[in-house]
């Protein structure tokens, strides 16, 4: 997929960059004979490459920037302007129609070893604008910078609009292609749209809105990225530029799937299908159509729906199939290889393993990396461990040819593993190293700038620049680095030594901890069926001494206080004689109720000896409603609930012992 986006960015903007100019009618008066073969060949050009002749547009393209001369009469310098910006920006695009970037850059370099005067005074800027951005095309991106951080120093006087443009489009381009120059791009893209809007040009608005989109993309920026995104779709359905619609849907569907949404990203594939499936309304376009089949093919991969992605990517492979390799093709037979050799049949295996092998030999070195992870997975997984080792080897050693860590995701850390565990510490040092170099990048991909993959791919494929750039950092650090290193590795040893120390004695303390924890488990148990055991026993005991004291209870007592009640003896007799019979009644009364009156403790010694409301009145010389006046505030001060009687709460003090209450 990080192939594929590099390949888009190409798609795009080769078809959009021809905005106002795109009217070649000269006008006016054209008394410079030269005029004439300049307007013709650029005419001529234009009909050559729109119907795909491109080896006959690009000659006639030279030709037209070549016969361009300082005409005499200075009402055809703006009409002669046009129509070599015109020539320079189709000329690049038609070669880049072609799959030549390096092709192009010889071009313009012999173009700008011999430099028509009238194209250095009137639209250099532009010239070299468009040579940095050939150049970005191919492994010259130090160059193509500087070429870029050139231009925008000359001077804007007497460029229109539509120049500026351009300028600041490709410009935008170079620096887009740079992690370390962002903030240039994003200006530069901004400057551009403002340019495109004045001189009416909705597909050059496009490209920039998709391109800031892509930046916001790898910034994080998710909703900001998507608004740009769905902006750049309006922008091409209202000018009817199916071919623009399609790259801005297949570039929503990428961001989709970076983040993992299969199931929306699967809604806008749909949609760019139906971009492109109008025959009579869309420009063909075989890299569009290709990238639209391999993006669906994508998807339904990752919706688990393995028939659907080999349809969709055998589409893509028959579009693509004239294009230069690592123009999609590649990334077609990554994804079918990868999902043959999980097949259960064995000539789909073999088929998938060929496709990987062909990826290895043949790709640039990052999608070479990602074909050797796979097949020593492969190969890991049927035991062949020689293979797999020599596999993942390889694709250490691909690490340290390039400019950065070759971020494939996984390699690193299977193969520290492996060697972990077959004992090759030296290996295991190596391999721990790469993968946390690619953890590192990976951390600040996502925390700091998100960077996208299309990025990671384009570093790795100016791999020659970066390493020349590499061994000379190394020179200058020299033994100082090399200790460095060496410190930093026995440290990450020792770490790892700690580590697994520190594991083990966590397990080993979770282990006894656990132990110990059952053994206090169980003698909780028989704790709690010991005290049960006791509470019942101590139960039984209250039980069976009431039952004592009851029985205990002196009968000539008794009839005493009967005595007492029927011959109405003194209250002091009555006391002593229902203390006698009730000897704890009195005392629990009062730790109930504190601060009971003498006539509230007679009324509850008379509910003790079952007297009615009747009795209790007459016996106290009160009136009836009195005596059930008593009973509620009794109730209350005793905060009974309303199925217990205060009568039986009152006897049950007769039988409790004072120390339980």
């Amino acid at each position: 997929m990080k192939t594929i986006l590099r390949t888009v960015l190409t798609a795009i903007i080769v078809p959009l960059l021809m905005g106002c100019n795109g009217n070649d009618k000269s006008g006016g008066q054209k008394p410079d004979a030269f005029a004439d073969s300049t307007f013709v060949y650029m005419k001529n050009a234009r009909k050559a490459q729109n119907k795909g002749n491109f080896d006959l547009a690009t000659d006639l393209y030279k030709k037209c920037i070549a016969s361009v001369k300082m005409p005499s009469d200075t009402a055809l310098v703006d009409t002669l302007e046009k129509t070599a910006v015109g020539a320079i920006v189709q000329l690049m695009n038609t070669y880049q129609s072609k799959g030549e970037p390096e092709a192009c850059v010889e071009c313009f370099d012999s173009i700008d070893a011999n430099l028509p005067p009238f194209i250095a005074k009137y639209c250099k800027r532009t010239f070299y604008a468009t040579m940095a951005y050939a150049l970005s095309r191919t492994e010259e991106l130090t160059r193509s910078v500087e070429l870029a951080d050139r231009v925008l120093t000359m001077d804007t006087r007497g460029e229109s609009p539509y120049d500026l443009f351009i300028d600041y489009t490709y410009c935008g381009s170079v620096y887009y292609s740079e992690s370390s120059r962002q903030t240039e791009a994003k200006e530069c893209f901004k400057k551009g749209m403002e340019m495109a809007e004045l001189c009416g040009n909705p597909s050059g608005a496009q490209y920039l809105v998709s391109s800031l989109a892509m930046m916001y993309r790898r910034e994080g920026e998710i909703n900001e990225s998507i608004s740009l995104f769905e902006k750049s779709v309006s922008l091409a359905k209202s000018k009817g530029d199916l071919l623009g619609e399609a790259n801005s849907y297949n570039s929503m569907v990428e961001l989709l799937l970076f983040w993992g949404l299969a199931d929306l990203a699967n809604s806008y594939a749909d949609k760019a299908m139906e971009a492109i499936a109008d025959t009579t309304k869309f420009t063909d376009n075989p890299m569009v159509r290709g990238q639209v089949y391999i993006y669906k093919g994508l998807v339904m991969k990752d919706m688990g729906k393995r028939d659907s992605a080999m349809l969709y990517l055998r589409k893509a492979s028959d579009c693509i199939a004239s294009l230069p390799y690592n123009s999609g093709l590649v990334d077609i037979e990554l994804t079918m290889g990868e999902m043959l050799i999980a097949s259960a049949d064995k000539d789909s295996v073999a088929m998938g393993k060929a496709l990987l092998d062909n990826v290895a030999a043949n790709a640039t070195e990052r999608n070479k990396g990602i074909a050797q992870y796979r097949l020593a997975r492969y190969e890991m997984a049927r035991g062949n461990t020689a293979v797999a080792e020599s596999l993942l080897d390889s694709v250490y050693d691909l690490s340290q040819r390039m400019p950065m860590t070759l971020c494939v995701s996984g390699a690193y850390e299977m193969g520290l593993n492996h060697y972990l565990e077959k004992g090759d510490n030296a290996k295991a040092v190596k391999f721990a190293k790469a993968y946390m170099e690619e953890m590192n990048d990976t951390e600040n991909r996502i925390t700091v700038s998100r960077l996208t993959d299309v990025m990671v791919s384009h570093f790795m494929e100016n791999k020659e620049m970066k390493m020349e750039l590499e061994k000379t950092r190394i020179r200058q650090r020299g033994i100082i680095l090399i200790v460095v290193s060496v410190a930093v590795i026995l440290l990450l040893i020792a770490l790892s030594v700690i580590a697994i120390i520190r594991l083990r004695l966590t397990r080993v303390r979770k282990r006894l901890a656990d132990e110990r924890l059952q053994q206090l488990t169980k003698e909780l148990e028989k704790t709690y069926v010991s005290l049960e055991k006791e509470r019942e026993n101590n139960s039984q005991l209250k039980k069976e001494m009431d039952e004592m004291m009851h029985e205990m209870t002196p009968p000539e007592e008794v009839k005493l206080l009967e005595h007492d009640f029927k011959h109405k003896g003194t209250p002091s007799d009555f006391y002593r004689h229902f203390n006698k019979v009730y000897p704890f009644f009195l005392k629990n009364l009062h730790s109930q109720v504190p601060g009971m009156g003498t006539r509230m403790e007679t009324f509850c010694m008379l509910l003790v000896l079952n007297q009615t409301a009747v009795e209790i009145s007459e016996l106290l010389n009160i009136e009836i409603k009195s005596v059930n006046m008593m009973k509620y505030r009794l109730r209350q001060k005793l905060n009974l609930k309303g199925d217990e009687t205060v009568e039986d709460y009152i006897k049950s003090l007769t039988r409790r012992m004072p120390e339980s209450v």
